[in-house]
């Protein structure tokens, strides 16, 4: 239901542009892009933060290793370029996978994976694209936990989903040909309540990223 109300919302939006802008060209962009995901930063203006993580180090001592991931993405862009302008639909994968330690031995690792799909809106600059987007999607994880508590250990692991996972993001394309470079801006709100503290850890953050991008 959300990808169908996206993809009439940008079609909506391309039927009113004006007639003095027409359609150019179509283009389909394949993207591939990597950096720096922060999860311990809350997205401005649409993330609430995250109480998972913070608990166990209270309970477990003082968490060692970085919230800061190395997320893999991949993506396909569908634009409609006018005079000046262009608008489109796209629709991503990603991935990433951190461990996290404890004081006490404790262990929590996170193996994330997501699906996003929303619109994407470009101007033109001389010879760069600078954009922003929005969207939603579908973003899982598998999180493993050894946790001691009160001297006992416990090992478990859990599936989960997050809840109403949504995205916003600001960049610019680098054009060389058919082909270029991108950097994104990137903020994620991807709360997933963990079952076993009853609390929200937080799948997304804000990213920084660099990428190749390919035009058909």
């Amino acid at each position: 239901m959300k990808l169908a109300l996206l993809a009439v919302l940008g079609g909506l939006v391309l039927a009113a542009a004006p007639s003095a802008w027409a359609i150019k060209q179509t283009f389909l962009y394949f993207s591939a892009t990597s950096g720096i995901q922060d999860t311990a930063r809350v997205a401005p203006g649409i993330g609430k933060g995250e109480s998972y993580l913070s608990t166990i180090a209270t309970r477990n001592g003082t968490m060692k290793g970085s919230r800061q991931v190395k997320p893999l993405q991949v993506r396909f862009d569908f634009y409609h370029i006018m005079n000046g302008w262009a608008a489109g639909f796209g629709i991503g994968m990603s991935t990433y996978a951190n461990k996290l330690t404890f004081a006490d031995g404790s262990e929590v690792s996170i193996s994330s994976r997501a699906l996003y799909y929303g619109l994407t809106y470009h101007m033109r600059m001389g010879g760069i694209y600078p954009y922003f987007g929005f969207g939603t999607g579908s973003h899982y994880a598998q999180v493993q936990e050894l946790v001691k508590i009160n001297n006992v250990w416990y090992a478990s692991t859990f599936f989960g989903q997050a809840t109403s996972p949504v995205y916003y993001n600001l960049g610019v394309r680098i054009p060389f040909g058919s082909w270029g470079v991108f950097l994104n801006q990137q903020a994620t709100s991807a709360p997933l309540l963990a079952p076993t503290e009853a609390k929200v850890l937080e799948l997304g953050g804000v990213s920084s990223l660099l990428g190749l991008y390919w035009g058909f």
